[in-house]
């Protein structure tokens, strides 16, 4: 056994099914390792280390386990730090594992006197959890589990592990499952019970309860602990972008995603409540305006997995430091399973129907130029070609907010992803072919990009083609870089913001896939179904609206100076 096959053999102890990645000299133990293992792991060549990241990122999103990418020393290295960035501030379990020179030749590191040879710590240890060096064959067992159960630990995020030539090929004494220490047992910790009696007091005296919750309901599976401490309440609830699908959608306490790309009656219904409990949530920019809500006269009680977010913005009248679900689970049962008689009468599902009712209201005063599909349509296509296993994959920018707003989760759980760590473009199509490398034939998956992130991934259609994963890929086609475009309006500066006209169904067709053009929203539902049914990736591009966008105006209730977006 090589330290490679060794590598392999802890992956797939951890439940690793798929690598992401581009091949490289010194990472080829790696490689010849999972090519002596078929139908327990298998290597994703991707177009590049960028596009491996966010696959991997997609993977672990999805399973909730770890996502694995790879790269060579050098320049492999060096194209990981936009995924690892997301990684990291989307606390998403990511693997990156990267060659490096022989040990023996550190002093020809600078300048590339030796091949490739970079000092690449110091630019890949600020985008990861935990950086890990591998410096001898005897410690390699013990820095592996290590990087893994960092990885997975709260709060999660991306790890490197970077493994010299002469040690990766070096062979090693033979490892089993059970020799080293893998699964970790420390994420179920619950919140102190003096506080969480204190949460559940304001809770049941609250006139108008709401909750807001965000990605780390889907990180601990909190999702039928959260919909019974909601329904105990009968408290709205209304998600970041990263928590949509903590509830479906359906569910009669269910507002919808709150924030810029949200839900205007999410938004107005949230000024209503007296008590505001924040749930796997930073709290961070787009959610909050600019960190503009809460409002100082709301009670805040504050659950999160990373002490170090709670009290960051928003000062807490209550502190949670706990896992998600085994904190709710606490509170569930603690809480009479009728609402309080404190409840405002007019509150819960009432209130949430006046939200809808609001959104639809606001929705009657847009409308797409003529000859151009209005993105909504789009949605409420793939709204009706969907069952509840299906999963959305947004790239950065409008899309994610067309999604946001827009897409139904029809059962609780994890169907719909966006990259809002960093919020690159060029995320969704890498992040899709992760998501159906993990899912299999167990669900479809639709990825809704717009024109300026295809531009970033359209080279791995082709790694759908050859992998026969049969992500269908919506190009909202609309010739611009909108968000950008849209602001420069404003200043009538418009520069650097427009594209040439592009084919991308033709383009689609050079790679192997099949690519169909959309030009009226009435052709919408009968192509995608198609597509779903297609058995292979499938491009649709979309000819799509340029002025209309899915950033909403600050709410009503909502004073002072709010910042431009």
């Amino acid at each position: 056994m090589r330290v490679g096959d060794l590598l392999a053999e802890m992956l797939i102890e951890q439940g690793v099914r798929h690598v992401f990645g581009v091949p490289g000299g010194q990472t080829r133990p790696l490689y010849d390792a999972i090519h002596d293992r078929p139908g327990r792991i298998a290597h994703v060549l991707m177009r590049d280390e960028r596009s491996g990241v966010f696959a991997a990122d997609g993977y672990a999103r999805i399973t909730g386990g770890l996502g694995v990418c790879d790269g060579t020393v050098g320049p492999g290295a060096t194209n990981l730090v936009s995924g690892l960035a997301e990684a990291k501030n989307s606390s998403v379990p990511v693997v990156a594992i990267v060659a490096d020179i022989p040990r023996g030749w550190e002093h020809l590191r600078q300048f590339g006197n030796a091949s490739q040879g970079f000092n690449q710590r110091p630019t890949l240890e600020p985008v990861s959890k935990a950086y890990f060096r591998v410096e001898s064959v005897e410690a390699a067992a013990s820095t592996f589990a290590a990087a893994f159960r960092t990885a997975l630990e709260n709060r999660r995020g991306p790890v490197v592990i970077e493994v010299p030539d002469d040690v990766f090929g070096a062979d090693c004494e033979d490892w089993v499952a059970g020799d080293t220490p893998l699964r970790i047992d420390t994420n179920d910790v619950v919140a102190d019970h003096v506080q969480i009696e204190r949460a559940v007091a304001l809770l049941r005296a609250a006139k108008k309860p709401v909750l807001l919750v965000g990605s780390g309901v889907h990180d601990s599976a909190a999702w039928d602990a959260l919909r019974e401490v909601a329904e105990s309440l009968n408290a709205p609830v209304m998600s970041t972008i990263t928590g949509k699908g903590a509830i479906a959608d359906t569910h009669p306490l269910a507002t919808g995603v709150v924030g810029i790309f949200g839900n205007s009656g999410a938004n107005e219904l949230f000024g209503e409540a007296d008590v505001v409990f924040a749930i796997g949530t930073k709290l961070g920019q787009l959610t909050t305006f600019s960190w503009n809500m809460p409002r100082p006269d709301q009670t805040l009680i504050h659950l999160d997995a990373d002490p170090g977010e709670i009290g960051r913005v928003f000062k807490p009248a209550v502190r949670l430091e706990g896992d998600a679900r085994a904190t709710l689970e606490v509170i569930g049962e603690l809480l009479p399973p009728e609402p309080s008689s404190a409840l405002d009468a007019g509150w819960g599902a009432p209130a949430v129907e006046r939200a809808r009712l609001h959104w639809l209201t606001y929705n009657t005063r847009m409308a797409a130029e003529p000859g151009m599909v209005d993105p909504r349509g789009v949605l409420a296509a793939i709204n009706t070609a969907f069952t509840a296993s299906d999963v959305l994959v947004c790239d950065a920018s409008l899309s994610s907010g067309w999604g946001a707003a827009y897409f139904a989760v029809q059962a609780a759980g994890r169907h719909f992803l966006a990259p809002r760590g960093m919020a690159g473009l060029g995320w969704g199509g890498p992040a899709a072919i992760g998501v159906q490398a993990a899912l299999g034939d167990s669900a479809r998956v639709v990825c809704l990009v717009g024109d300026g992130a295809w531009g970033y991934s359209l080279t791995d259609v082709e790694s759908a083609v050859r992998q026969n994963l049969p992500v269908v890929f919506i190009v909202l086609n609309n010739g611009m870089l909108a968000w950008v475009h849209h602001s420069l309006v404003k200043n009538d500066k418009v520069m650097s913001s427009e594209f040439a006209p592009c084919d991308y169904a033709k383009a689609a067709e050079a790679f192997g896939a099949l690519g169909v053009r959309v030009q009226r929203v009435a052709e919408l539902e009968g192509v995608l179904q198609e597509a779903l049914a297609a058995g292979k990736p499938v491009v649709i591009d979309v000819h799509s609206s340029q002025m209309l966008s899915p950033v909403l105006a600050p709410p009503s209730w909502m004073q002072g100076n709010v910042p431009r977006y």
